[in-house]
């Protein structure tokens, strides 16, 4: 797999310095611009290809969970040709990352500038390299655990996306029925941030258990890395839910 393209860090951190030096300038434009465009087929059609490339990779992930007869956690990396359908899995992984860069262009330039906050901007530039460690170094095992739990609940977050696309935005202060996309907004961050507790649970356990057959580096990495998730998400959920209230978009998680 480390022949594999965009596997060599170098590449990651040219494509990283990229992204940012890109969105800077593209943001700096569209701010002299003053108003941005529509892009609503663009975004229907990007949020719609995201949905299907996570229900692929959740799918994928059952699959061989079933095939290799996974337990919870505590799974070593299978270094056989047995271990390269999760290895595949994990891969696409990593590599969706990149395509989910394209979030933020659409962001700016459909001029919402205010969603590209710090939460927005610190997922997607960190995430990218936890999915890389996980490529590089641990291609299976209890990598899978991510890719599951981080699927699902973006299957559910561009589904999301893309049916608040072609619904009318309800007016402020208006009443939400559960039919409405824009109901579930809150409890699609509680879903996120359920996911960052349960990658912190079992980054804990792989700490402490007595055998681990999994790396406990790996597993310390994730740890420290959720709990930056968990602070700036519950900083966002607890900003603008609180009270009953949800003011802001929803940010990837």
């Amino acid at each position: 797999m480390q022949g594999w393209p965009m596997v060599n860090f170098y590449h990651l951190l040219l494509a990283v310095a990229a992204y940012l030096v890109l969105l800077f300038l593209a943001k700096q434009a569209m701010l002299k611009r003053g108003k941005g465009f529509e892009l609503k087929t663009f975004s229907l059609m990007h949020n719609l290809a995201m949905t299907a490339l996570s229900l692929y990779m959740f799918v994928q992930t059952c699959r061989e969970l079933y095939i290799q007869k996974y337990s919870l956690w505590n799974n070593p990396v299978d270094p056989t040709p047995a271990g390269d359908g999760m290895a595949h899995v994990i891969y696409v992984f990593y590599i969706s990352k990149f395509f989910e860069f394209i979030d933020s262009f659409i962001i700016v330039a459909r001029f919402r500038l205010r969603q590209l906050a710090f939460i927005h901007v610190y997922h997607h530039t960190s995430i990218v390299f936890i999915c890389w460690a996980a490529c590089y170094f641990w291609p299976g095992g209890d990598s899978y655990f991510v890719v599951l739990l981080n699927s699902f609940v973006h299957v559910v977050l561009y589904g999301y996306y893309f049916a608040s696309s072609i619904v009318e935005k309800p007016q402020p202060g208006a009443r939400v029925s559960w039919a409405s996309p824009y109901f579930w907004r809150r409890y699609i961050t509680t879903l996120q941030l359920c996911q960052f507790v349960a990658m912190l649970g079992q980054s804990l356990y792989m700490l402490t258990v007595k055998e681990a057959r999994y790396s406990r580096k790996g597993a310390a990495y994730l740890g420290i890395y959720m709990l930056t998730m968990l602070y700036v998400f519950g900083s966002f959920y607890k900003e603008n839910y609180k009270g009953g209230k949800a003011r802001a978009k929803l940010h990837e998680g």
